[in-house]
């Protein structure tokens, strides 16, 4: 039987949704306005975290507390219960990250979890690992730094909206390379990273990163670079960039087809100058770390309902 009390609940609840949704699109507008979203990216790309794995985990929590909120209440500062249930609304929102994390690297981990021979790739995704050799093609110049590689990665970084402080979001991505091999010590097989990125950006940068900050003054090939893409002055717009050089570990995943009579790595898929087992351990913490995010959750579930007497 529908009670009086679940009755009131729902009609609030029926009210109070355009509020909230007209209150998530204010947050968004002001999130715009200082750059977050760019600063968020900054982050999510070195932790793996994608727009829609970090959306899942926050809004289940949110659920879990607006839901718990009109079918019992919870209690307020100096209730009862009050320290325990902050206690456990702060731990859904740490579990949500966490799972997060966990869900970003999970797919991750699988590509490289189990590492393809190189002279046995057939069509189909594979994952090569080993050292990196030039090809026919030899090397090619990095376009902020012009050391010859043979593949780089560039990321523009600048701060956006009317914040200026903090971490800067970003304002461009870019890679690309010449066909190399990649030698294991069965064999050899080309990769080409015009079609997959080379990954590894962390936050802050390391530490054989190049890096150039506008501030200091631009060199020709950073300048030059900027004026090809028509990026405009920035005086507080920083430059980074990754390179991939001969003799380097490196690990591939990707779709094998075939490009001038050979077999060729390409996207959809990623690139590392790490080895496939230093992937893999790292992406497996990750899963980890996100798996004790999701008991996080439950756990504080558990406690949120038994504090307001659903359980």
């Amino acid at each position: 039987m529908v009670t009086v009390e679940t009755l009131v609940a729902l009609l609030v609840l029926v009210f109070l949704l355009p509020v909230l949704l007209v209150g998530a699109a204010a947050g968004y507008v002001v999130a715009r306005l200082f750059g977050l979203p760019s600063q968020l990216r900054v982050y999510g790309s070195a932790l793996g975290v994608g727009r829609w794995t970090a959306a899942l985990p926050t809004t289940v929590a949110l659920a879990v507390v607006f839901g718990v909120e009109f079918a019992a209440g919870i209690p307020g500062e100096g209730e009862p219960g009050a320290t325990l249930a902050s206690g456990a609304t702060a731990g859904l929102f740490v579990g949500a990250f966490a799972l997060s994390v966990g869900l970003g690297n999970l797919l991750r981990y699988l590509r490289v979890r189990t590492v393809t021979d190189a002279m046995d790739a057939t069509d189909g995704r594979v994952t090569v690992s080993g050292t990196a050799e030039p090809g026919p093609e030899g090397t090619v110049e990095a376009p902020l730094s012009g050391e010859p590689c043979l593949a780089w990665a560039v990321r523009v970084r600048e701060h956006h909206g009317i914040g200026r402080r903090g971490i800067r979001g970003l304002a461009r991505t870019d890679h690309g390379g010449v066909p190399f091999e990649v030698r294991d010590g069965t064999g050899s097989v080309r990769v080409d990273p015009e079609s997959l990125e080379l990954g590894g950006w962390s936050v802050p940068p390391r530490s054989g990163d190049h890096r150039v900050e506008a501030r200091d003054g631009l060199p020709d090939c950073v300048a030059a670079y900027r004026d090809d893409l028509e990026l405009g002055d920035g005086d507080r717009r920083v430059y980074e960039e990754r390179r991939l050089t001969a003799t380097s570990p490196v690990t591939a995943t990707g779709r094998v087809g075939t490009e001038d009579g050979v077999a060729t790595v390409g996207a959809p898929g990623a690139l590392y100058d790490e080895r496939a087992t230093a992937i893999q351990q790292s992406r497996k913490r990750r899963v980890l770390v996100g798996a004790a995010g999701a008991l996080v959750m439950a756990g504080s579930t558990v406690l949120l309902a038994a504090v307001v007497g659903l359980v």
